[in-house]
């Protein structure tokens, strides 16, 4: 996604206001959805509410998300879905281990297609740029 989504407004003016409403959601345990910054930003969906917090996340913003997780501290506790300030280091390693798991699922489908793709059409194949820590034989 980019910024040719966003109209030069929406470019100059969603940014701070995405900030606030975030502002007023620190920690994960008081996450927002995208469907409803969307809302209160005056959206339907909530794809440029996305490209937003993608490009303040690249501009050092410490906003994470959470996938609806246990407290590990009090089990009994669910942290809701949705966007977050991180407010603690424990969440921000949290949720870089969130990160780094799917990024790691995601280069092993790479692996195993480009293994399927050398077998069905035979081509060879420009080995990958990095190694997997569970490299399949």
């Amino acid at each position: 996604m980019s910024t040719f989504e966003l109209s030069e407004v929406e470019q100059a003016e969603l940014p701070d206001r995405v900030l606030a409403i975030l502002g007023e959601h620190r920690g994960a345990r008081n996450a927002i959805t995208g469907r409803r910054i969307a809302q209160r930003l005056g959206y339907k969906d909530d794809r440029k509410a996305r490209i937003v917090i993608q490009q303040l996340i690249a501009n050092g913003h410490t906003i994470a998300a959470s996938v609806g997780s246990k407290d590990r501290a009090n089990p009994k506790h669910k942290s809701p879905l949705g966007y977050y300030m991180v407010e603690t280091r424990a969440e921000a390693d949290a949720y870089e281990a969130v990160l780094r798991s799917r990024a790691m699922k995601t280069l092993a489908r790479l692996r195993d297609f480009r293994i399927a793709m050398g077998r069905v059409f035979g081509a060879p194949m420009q080995p990958l740029l990095f190694e997997l820590d569970e490299e399949r034989t």
